[in-house]
């Protein structure tokens, strides 16, 4: 399938100017064939894409999510076609869409992917802004003359640093060491939904893609950069007339973001989301915290939620894992 959406090469063919009306409805029918194209080849993964309807359009190019999925006005960032921010209120992480590619948009496909085609029947991009927050860049890359590679800048806060963690997922630290946001390791697949060797490079505040294919590859061929903050998307508390039960569900960034190199952030995020006792202690006890590594070497057979009981004995993850199933007596 070495062929383009097919849409494009119809636009190409036209010669006579199209009406308004005829140029919204192809650039539509192209964004919905550009969705459908992640639907069929990108990793299923859980979480559902949010809607930006009226949301995005007021600002054109321009548009932004904080770390709960809503739609936020942002500050120009240049032309290169919009840029994304997962956010808290202290700290935001920004990600551009890759440098050097000539998009027109965003149109919002069906499925609420926001579609950037290019202007010269090269590189596309369809954004996806997911239910937890998180923001999946899918590059499509129509045949074997495009690039090899895609750099996507990065804006951080002061004193942050950037880094790419052993498994090739990357970590956006803080000043102090604390985890801010993430990328999820990289994937390509071509148009069979074959992976490709991929990986991740960084260079200063930007991550770089680099994608191996060649003119045997089945294109077009589809890459997804996958910034997210929030690991997990509810912790809260039960009870039982045993004691207390913190209940961890990871979200669907959180679930990718997930090797042995993150379990710190996976830590720190549960244990400051989980409510303290009215005594204003902590609840998130040395046997909470072994049980909850435990899930996570366990993974993915404790999904989709981890419940973690106040009332077991404390027992070293591994060992938990091998002997009782993360659930020590």
């Amino acid at each position: 399938m070495r062929r383009r959406i097919p849409l494009i090469t119809a636009i190409v063919l036209v010669t006579a100017p199209l009406a308004p009306a005829a140029l919204a409805d192809s650039s539509r029918r192209e964004a919905n064939d550009a969705a459908a194209i992640v639907s069929r080849l990108a990793p299923k993964r859980d979480g559902s894409v949010r809607s930006n309807t009226g949301q995005f359009r007021a600002r054109g190019k321009e548009f932004a999510v904080t770390d709960r999925g809503r739609m936020a006005s942002n500050r120009d960032h240049g032309s290169s076609g919009g840029t994304l921010v997962t956010s808290t209120a202290e700290q935001s992480v920004l990600m551009g869409l890759p440098e050097g590619v000539d998009v027109r948009g965003p149109v919002e496909a069906a499925d609420g992917t926001l579609f950037f085609g290019s202007s010269r029947r090269a590189t596309d991009v369809a954004v996806q802004v997911i239910d937890d927050g998180s923001v999946r860049m899918h590059t499509i890359i129509p045949d074997a003359d495009s690039p090899r590679q895609y750099v996507y800048p990065l804006t951080i806060p002061n004193g942050s640093k950037i880094g790419l963690l052993e498994s090739g997922d990357v970590i956006i630290s803080g000043s102090g060491g604390e985890f801010i946001a993430g990328i999820s390791k990289p994937w390509a697949v071509d148009a069979d939904g074959v992976n490709l060797p991929t990986k991740f490079r960084i260079e200063g505040n930007k991550v770089i893609q680099e994608i191996d294919f060649s003119r045997d590859t089945k294109f077009p061929v589809v890459a997804d950069p996958w910034l997210g903050r929030a690991l997990y998307k509810r912790v809260y508390v039960s009870t039982s007339s045993r004691g207390y039960v913190v209940n961890a569900t990871p979200s669907a960034w959180g679930l990718a973001w997930n090797g042995r190199v993150t379990y710190d952030a996976h830590r720190d995020e549960v244990r400051n989301k989980t409510p303290r006792d009215r005594y204003g202690r902590s609840r998130y006890t040395s046997t909470i915290f072994e049980q909850h590594m435990c899930h996570l070497i366990g993974f993915p057979l404790s999904l989709p939620e981890y419940n973690l009981e106040s009332w077991r004995p404390t027992v070293p993850a591994a060992i938990s894992l091998a002997r009782h199933q993360c659930n020590p007596r």
